[in-house]
């Protein structure tokens, strides 16, 4: 879970698993789109992510103690500043095909 800003080389070599960004700002930008696919939370087909990334952030606010994830919060109305990134499954193969592998 990414509370803060994140650079253009975000997601490079990504290989697995999911990266939560809080985007507040919506200016979220990916260097290479096609190696990653990212997905805002904001729908009911994002209702996996919502409820992993509630019980994540209620686990770090309890260890922590920290203000920043109540605020982080904000799912409600379709404006989403919370996103789901992974590595696209289809990079891999594509890339390795593009370098003759």
């Amino acid at each position: 879970m990414i509370l803060g800003r994140t650079g253009v080389n975000f997601g490079a070599g990504m290989t697995g698993g999911t990266a939560f960004v809080y985007d507040v700002k919506h200016e979220f930008w990916i260097y290479q789109p096609g190696l990653i696919e990212v997905r805002r939370i904001d729908t009911e087909d994002t209702d996996i992510e919502r409820y992993y990334l509630k019980k994540l952030l209620k686990d770090y606010y309890n260890e922590t103690k920290s203000p920043r994830p109540s605020r982080s919060w904000t799912t409600s109305g379709g404006d989403s500043q919370l996103l789901a990134v992974r590595p696209n499954p289809y990079a891999r193969p594509l890339k390795m095909i593009e370098e003759g592998e």
